[in-house]
């Protein structure tokens, strides 16, 4: 008897093993269907080796973008003009660990506790010291004028995140006028007078109460601008030169010739040129869209503190268009004194920061129309990329 039920015992767990899928497969030899990501114990890739492509659940990293995208006029919603990054007159020169070729998306890389951390990460939003800037802005129409009270809006976006950190002085001047206002602290502008049109009154006497200086240019084209042979714009050169503070000088849209002459006083055979008429007035009271934008890592350099805190798929405005007239960068023809760091659409050289080691700390801009995209209301790379402007001038040891 104990043998009869040994064996029928023995003839059931034969017959249950044949029906049981085991790790070396089911019967007919074929191991189920594994989820992506799932090691089977017979796996022969290691465990921290990447999935191929057509395992992994996600769709494959897209081609690399280009620096600009574009709305046909007339249409509604966004087409992307794709160019290619391998175009050379597109290409930012790349560090050797940076592929200026790849496709793929950026990944974060583990930190090596052996290794020395890398240095500290541009601020967020302000500058690690007070900074007072002082803004000339000698165009009929940039921030005031045409511009109606735009420069209260654009500085406020700087200041505002920034109390007791950050604030701006800032001068319209053109032909007979200089109207001012501190912003934060004065809820209106003032005209402050012009001292026998050879000096310009400013809060301080002393410009060693600034921190750095914004020129935004005009040009001899429009009536209403300040000539550079007036002797008031000669007097403000010698200030700024003799001032040693660090410098934005800023063209756009035609409007290049105060931008020239300053450079000139300064000793730089860095110039600014345009392709466009010289100095056409633009109503900018109006409403602004923006037309193209430039990406870091295509044509702004992924390397420069002035690009810092925009992904390669945050937009900085570059053409920017109101009541149907479109506004567009200069560009630069830069001397060994600065380091080019950026283009405009069209492929010029548009932005540059003075080179390591330069006795001042400048930033030269071509494309001024750009931050009209702040008024728009829908660009906030824009705004960063300006805040990153007065970011790099009052940090000098920052690279």
């Amino acid at each position: 008897m104990f043998k009869l039920s040994f064996h029928v015992g023995l003839v059931a767990l034969v017959a249950a093993c044949g029906t049981t899928e085991f790790a070396s497969g089911p019967a007919g030899g074929k191991m189920p269907p594994r989820k992506p990501g799932i090691q089977s114990a017979g796996d022969a890739r290691p465990a921290d080796t990447p999935l191929p492509a057509e395992e992994r659940d996600e769709a494959p990293p897209a081609a690399a973008e280009i620096a600009t995208s574009q709305i046909p006029p007339g249409q509604s919603g966004t087409a992307t003009q794709m160019i290619s990054p391998q175009d050379a007159s597109l290409e930012i020169p790349a560090s050797p660990s940076d592929p200026a070729d790849s496709t793929a998306s950026p990944q974060e890389e583990p930190v090596d506790p052996e290794l020395p951390m890398p240095a500290p990460a541009m601020p967020r939003t302000c500058p690690e010291t007070d900074q007072h800037v002082l803004v000339l802005d000698f165009k009929s129409g940039w921030w005031a004028g045409d511009g109606g009270t735009f420069f209260q809006t654009l500085l406020r976006e700087l200041s505002d995140p920034c109390i007791a950190t950050v604030s701006f002085e800032y001068h319209h001047i053109v032909s007979g006028s200089n109207t001012s206002q501190v912003i934060p602290g004065e809820t209106q502008t003032t005209e402050m007078p012009v001292l026998g049109d050879v000096d310009l009154t400013t809060r301080h006497a002393d410009w060693g109460n600034y921190s750095q200086i914004w020129v935004l240019s005009g040009s001899s084209s429009d009536n209403l601008d300040l000539r550079v042979t007036d002797a008031l714009f000669a007097g403000l050169a010698a200030k700024i030169k003799a001032s040693g503070l660090p410098l934005m000088v800023g063209s756009g849209n035609g409007n290049i010739t105060h931008a020239n002459a300053l450079m000139t006083k300064l000793g730089s055979a860095s110039r600014f040129a345009t392709r466009l008429p010289e100095g056409p007035v633009v109503d900018a009271t109006g409403s602004f869209s923006v037309l193209t934008k430039l990406f870091r890592g295509a044509a702004l350099s992924s390397e420069h503190a002035l690009f810092q805190r925009l992904s390669a798929v945050d937009g900085v405005a570059d053409t920017v268009e109101t009541d149907l007239t479109a506004m567009r960068s200069d560009y630069l023809v830069v001397a060994p004194d600065f380091v080019n760091v950026g283009r405009n659409t069209a492929a010029d050289w548009s932005i540059a920061a003075s080179a390591p080691g330069a006795a001042r700390r400048m930033v030269l801009e071509a494309g001024l129309q750009r931050f009209y995209a702040i008024r728009a209301g829908s660009n906030e790379p824009t705004r960063i990329y300006l805040q990153n402007i007065l970011i790099f001038l009052g940090t000098p040891e920052m690279p």
